[in-house]
């Protein structure tokens, strides 16, 4: 809320009732994901405490684990075992997919060869499980794409939907055979959207 001075790094997780009523501050944090059940909550922090982590929806105190410290974003699988996010350390940038149950991390694009620069935070898991769809940035700097890839990593399918500027918000349709997203056309104040097939 920039109106009132508050800045990106000043983000907190709420809760509240769909009705506008009993809402609670969980704490610092932002682009949280509610798992399946909705007992927890999938999110990023800042530093001093920077990366992806998982909290009981009831706050911190019940619940607060840590599952990358290099991660960003986080969305849970429509299973609620896995959380996938996006990773930048040493080895560069990445996709990662973490298992909740064994606490194994799966890296989707080979270790230092992923062809991307950066990903954004809004990407979608298909609501069967199989794909996630992602926008994400040429290493070259000069192409965003909209893509769909295995959640089994890059080499079970990497699929580039859309070469051009568009929003990151995305979503799948029930059956999991199409991605629905929105561009900029040429006037700037207008959108357009766009439903691509994912196969």
């Amino acid at each position: 809320r920039p109106a009132i001075d508050e800045k990106f790094t000043d983000s907190k997780v709420l809760v509240v009732n769909a009705d506008g009523t009993g809402v609670r501050v969980l704490g610092d944090g932002m682009m949280p994901s509610f798992s399946p059940r909705h007992n927890r909550i999938a999110y990023s922090r800042q530093q001093p405490n920077y990366g992806v982590w998982v909290m009981s929806s009831e706050g911190p105190e019940k619940e607060l684990v840590q599952i990358d410290e290099n991660g960003w974003g986080a969305d849970w699988s429509p299973d609620g075992k896995q959380i996938a996010y996006a990773l930048n350390d040493d080895n560069g940038t990445n996709l990662a997919v973490y298992d909740i149950v064994e606490g194994d991390r799966l890296l989707l694009f080979e270790e230092g060869k992923c062809p991307y620069s950066s990903f954004f935070w809004n990407f979608c898991w298909s609501p069967d499980g199989r794909r996630i769809a992602c926008k994400a940035l040429r290493t070259d700097g000069e192409k965003y794409e909209l893509i769909i890839l295995d959640a089994r990593g890059a080499k079970h399918g990497l699929v580039t939907r859309v070469e051009e500027e568009a929003n990151p918000n995305l979503t799948w349709s029930h059956d999991s055979k199409r991605v629905f997203f929105s561009q900029k056309t040429a006037s700037r104040n207008n959108r357009r959207s766009e439903e691509h097939t994912s196969e």
